[in-house]
Formats: C-alpha cells, sequence, structure tokens
C-alpha cells in the first residue's frame, strides 16, 4: 500500500513539473516573440527614418499581420482544445 501511494506521489510531482514546464515555454516563446516584433518595427522605423517609407511601412504592416494572426491561431488551437477534452 505504501508503494502504492509513492507512484501516485511521483507521477504528481511529474504532473505538476510538466504543467510548470508548459508554462515556462510559453511565456518564453511570448517574450521572444514580443522581442524580435518591437525589433522589427524599430527597423521599419529607421528604414522610413531613412527615406524608406514605403518599405519602412510594409514592414511594419508585415509584422502586425503576422502578429495578429498569430495571436488568432493560438486562440483557435486553444478553444479546440478544450472543446477535445
Amino acid at each position: 500500500m505504501k508503494h502504492r501511494h509513492n507512484l501516485e506521489d511521483r507521477y504528481q510531482e511529474l504532473d505538476n513539473f510538466y504543467v510548470k514546464e508548459s508554462i515556462n515555454h510559453s511565456l518564453l516563446g511570448t517574450w521572444l516573440g514580443f522581442i524580435v516584433a518591437l525589433a522589427v518595427l524599430v527597423l521599419a522605423g529607421y528604414f522610413a527614418f531613412l527615406g524608406y517609407a514605403k518599405t519602412g511601412a510594409s514592414l511594419a504592416i508585415a509584422v502586425i499581420v503576422g502578429l495578429v494572426g498569430t495571436f488568432v491561431y493560438g486562440t483557435t488551437y486553444k478553444e479546440n482544445n478544450i472543446k477535445q477534452q
């Protein structure tokens, strides 16, 4: 009986570990995406500053469309996972 409780405790620890790591992985991806998007928007502003306004605007629009698309995809993906469970 004691062995069974030890196994249950171990499984609970593993579940907690995987949930925490999943959250950390998600947060890391969010921060890295934010940093990359910010860097590209700064680059777009720099292009506009140099006189390449169309290039800067195109780059900025591409980043914004990419961010919105990623957000919509992620939201839809999470909703589908919740419905399947």
